[in-house]
């Protein structure tokens, strides 16, 4: 199931884990090298995260919302974007990139479903094309 070579699939998935999919399924073939819980607040439902390496998974009561590549996913996504990718690369791939309100993390409006973080900029609200990506999330898309 857990495949650090998979396509990148922006709103769908990566590393061979699609989201919406449940949490005990993946950890039947796979196991958690960490778990962390992250409680919610008043009505709200608390996060786990499960890292598998270069792979890691944030689900709500159990269910998987978001997936993770990180350093030593190597598989990218169609347009040939992932971990190393610079951000003059994906703006080259896709059109203008946006700041996703932390430093150094961005998102493609082109492509809806994810969201990076890159290595530092010079400037903390201007993305540096330079920068490389470190982190790339796909999450489900909001309608």
């Amino acid at each position: 199931m857990l495949d650090p070579d998979a396509l990148i699939e922006p709103g769908r998935g990566l590393g061979g884990i699609a989201l919406g999919c449940q949490v005990a399924d993946i950890l039947a073939v796979a196991e958690a090298l960490r778990v962390v819980e992250i409680p919610g607040e008043g009505e709200e439902e608390g996060v786990t995260i499960h890292s598998f390496g270069s792979i890691r998974t944030w689900s709500v009561a159990g269910r998987v919302e978001q997936v993770g590549a990180f350093e030593g996913y190597r598989g990218r996504t169609a347009s040939g974007i992932g971990i190393g990718s610079t951000i003059e690369e994906i703006r080259a791939a896709h059109g203008d990139v946006a700041l996703l309100g932390a430093e150094n993390m961005i998102v493609v409006p082109a492509v809806p479903g994810a969201g990076i973080e890159t290595t530092e900029w010079a400037a903390p609200d201007q993305p540096d094309p330079t920068a490389r990506v470190v982190q790339l999330f796909v999450h489900v898309v909001d309608d």
